[in-house]
């Protein structure tokens, strides 16, 4: 389950249950929900895996930067944050 699924519910009035996503084109919101699925499903959980310990996710709901999804991501050293992307490919 995705941590920011409080977003799920915004997304899902503002679109409608009759509407469907095909594999080329989506609409704004519905990408947004998608990402924000990836994110909380398979991001964090990754980064975690490869050692990082705290990932927060905080979702932008109202403004001129809405929607958007902003990640702060903990690490222990500089190191860590140079070799996380080597990490995650392993």
């Amino acid at each position: 389950m995705s941590p920011i699924s409080n977003f799920d519910g915004l997304a899902q009035s503002a679109i409608g249950s009759t509407s469907s996503c095909g594999a080329t084109i989506c609409s704004p919101v519905q990408s947004s929900v998608r990402f924000i699925a990836f994110v909380g499903d398979v991001a964090i959980p990754a980064m975690n895996r490869a050692g990082v310990g705290r990932v927060g996710a905080f979702t932008v709901v109202f403004g001129e930067n809405a929607p958007s999804l902003l990640l702060v991501i903990a690490h222990q050293t500089l190191d860590t944050v140079v070799s996380l992307r080597d990490r995650l490919a392993e």
